[in-house]
């Protein structure tokens, strides 16, 4: 362990308490120290509390699991799980990479394991943090440091080795009124934690004269060249709120392919036999002002009515190709993290919060992975910076029970919100436990402890071993309260 690391630690006293260890008047989105916007290196700490009794219930070839560390600043995640084997009449330490996500099942880490409709609900493009060092601290019981342990690399497993091994005897000898009280360090780049590395935010550059042409057809008028319109129908061709959207020429041959394939055929779309058009049955015109801009090359806005976004995806989207709807839902994400991000953590920013992570929910299970844990970490962080001026009952995982059908009927179509909570309370736990301090590291002195190479997400194991979890009261659950799938 570095003087610099050694010196931020004694800034933080070892914190006995079960409530959260961040003072509420700390955002989770930020870090803490002299160097705390601009230093190079962040050091996560996390202090843990093991019971004896568990240490002794671990028995030959197996491991006891304590709770996640959650290395976590500006939307991105990776989490990491402290483990005591025992083998061999010894016991180990060791910091497993356990990937960017909150789950407590070891299941997960099958490789090529997907969920819900798509894929993972991990962010593609991110790979496993640098770690610069880890470490390991025993605590007596006046926050007098007993024992530091550094954490070496190793491949197989995705983990970081204690470089001291220890008796039974050696660590009752560690704790102090039934527990072994151990602080986890962990130093990363802070580079590492830059959003745009893992989903492109930039907004995309768009000619005035194209613009100015989506807008045209988009308030109903008909532009110059026009051959084909496109009507949107509610009901049927003449419904009142149908809206008439005109396609260039140009523009409907290459997305029928030739050249640029935009659109496959498919049920939802109708061309009118003998007429110079085609139609969207059962789309509105709300549908038209979201598709129409993908169409011509602009960034698709979000919905205005969610509660329309399912019924746009069964629908307009379902004729879209696999290529046009990736690109359709990435321009989405950045929007919803552009949005998230330009919001205050204030009581103000509730609603639209809520509205946006809505946006996500409606969607197929692991569509938007990013914009989730972007959305999730402003909620939880604004929960956590008024926890002390307002009360925890709008947080609560459980909806009342309607008293009427009307109550019942406006419930049902907001059944997602009490899993949206539980995951925000979920994500603050994690979080919370975890003081995020800005260092400068120097890094000449153990050049061997950096990974320089993208490693395996999860390494391959040659005995499966016995896990055993701390906190089996904690049930893992998933993050949807339904996994649907579009069409």
């Amino acid at each position: 362990m570095t003087s610099t690391i050694a010196s931020a630690m004694a800034t933080f006293p070892f914190q006995d308490q079960d409530a959260l260890r961040v003072p509420s008047s700390v955002s989770l989105e930020c870090t803490e120290g002299d160097g705390a916007h601009d230093s190079p290196h962040v050091l996560f700490i996390d202090d843990k509390k093991i019971p004896v009794d568990l240490i002794k219930s671990i028995i030959p070839n197996s491991a006891l699991v304590v709770f996640p560390t959650s290395l976590y600043l500006n939307g991105v995640l990776w989490t990491y799980k402290l483990h005591l084997f025992r083998m061999r009449g010894v016991y180990k330490f060791s910091i497993h990479s356990k990937g960017p996500h909150q789950r407590l099942s070891e299941s997960s880490n099958v490789a090529g394991e997907t969920y819900g409709s798509t894929h993972r609900n991990e962010p593609a493009r991110q790979v496993r943090p640098t770690i610069l060092a880890a470490s390991i601290t025993f605590y007596g019981p006046n926050n007098d440091p007993k024992q530091s342990i550094d954490c070496v690399w190793t491949e197989l497993g995705a983990r970081y080795d204690a470089t001291t091994k220890f008796t039974l005897q050696q660590l009752l000898a560690l704790a102090d009124n039934g527990l072994v009280r151990a602080r986890v360090c962990m130093v990363a780049p802070r580079s590492y934690f830059d959003l745009s590395t893992i989903i492109d935010l930039k907004p995309a550059t768009v000619p005035d004269d194209k613009r100015r042409l989506v807008e045209e057809i988009l308030r109903g008028d008909k532009p110059v060249d026009v051959e084909k319109p496109l009507y949107s129908d509610y009901r049927h061709s003449c419904a009142p709120d149908s809206l008439i959207v005109f396609l260039l020429f140009r523009e409907v041959n290459a997305m029928f392919g030739h050249g640029r394939c935009v659109i496959r055929a498919h049920a939802a779309l109708h061309v009118v036999p003998g007429e110079q058009r085609c139609t969207f049955p059962g789309s509105t015109a709300s549908d038209m002002r979201v598709f129409i801009p993908f169409v011509y090359g602009l960034p698709p806005p979000l919905h205005e009515d969610w509660q329309r976004i399912l019924h746009f995806g069964r629908g307009v989207l379902s004729i879209l190709t696999d290529d046009a709807l990736t690109s359709f839902l990435a321009q989405w994400e950045a929007e919803i993290c552009r949005q998230a991000r330009a919001l205050e953590p204030t009581i103000s920013s509730t609603y639209p919060l809520m509205r946006l992570l809505t946006d996500i929910w409606i969607c197929p299970y692991g569509w938007m992975p990013v914009a989730k844990r972007v959305v999730i970490g402003r909620l939880g962080d604004m929960a956590h910076r008024i926890s002390d001026t307002v009360p925890d009952f709008w947080f609560k995982e459980e909806s009342p029970k309607p008293a009427n059908s009307e109550e019942e009927r406006l419930q049902n179509g907001n059944n997602h919100l009490p899993v949206i909570m539980k995951t925000m309370t979920k994500h603050r736990a994690h979080v919370g436990n975890v003081r995020k301090v800005g260092i400068h590291l120097n890094q000449s002195g153990k050049p061997d402890e950096k990974i320089n190479e993208v490693a395996p997400r999860v390494g391959k194991k040659t005995k499966k071993t016995r896990l055993i979890y701390t906190n089996s009261t904690w049930n893992s659950y998933s993050l949807h309260a339904w996994k649907r799938q579009l069409g």
